[in-house]
């Protein structure tokens, strides 16, 4: 269940001057699939809720992130990533890398590049909203 609605992200896209392609609820759906995957600090506040947030036990600039709130940043990103996938980027897709040339002795593999479309997904503004909330050890995850 997205954290923003159809409403927010009509809103936000509009202050910016974007027009959105794909219908909203879809757009939020699938950005809410990606920031469901990260792995954050601490654990669900209620371990039934549907959702990741709110969380506690996460610990940002040494201050504790109140139990049951969920940061503007969250929110921040989600809009983003659904901003992103309406440009055609999806962030759960595999990637995968062609073989361009292959030589068998002494061994030599080269790989084509990313076609336009088929980089890996990374968006410096939504890897920094969601970095002080990442465990440790996925802080680098998106650099």
């Amino acid at each position: 269940m997205p954290y923003n609605t159809e409403n927010d992200l009509e809103q936000y896209a509009s202050e910016r001057g974007i027009t959105l392609q794909l219908p909203l609820d879809q757009l939020l759906a699938r950005a809410n699939d990606y920031i469901e995957t990260r792995n954050y600090q601490g654990r669900k506040t209620d371990p039934t809720q549907a959702n990741q947030w709110p969380r506690t036990g996460v610990v940002v600039d040494v201050f504790e992130v109140e139990p049951n709130f969920i940061p503007q940043e969250i929110y921040l990103a989600e809009l983003q990533v659904a901003i992103a996938i309406d440009n055609g980027f999806d962030p759960l897709a595999v990637q995968e890398q062609a073989i361009k040339r292959e030589k068998v002795g002494p061994l030599e593999t080269e790989y084509q590049e990313l076609k336009s479309g088929q980089a890996p997904f990374k968006i410096p503004a939504v890897n920094a909203l969601l970095k002080p909330y990442l465990r440790s050890s996925q802080i680098g995850y998106d650099r």
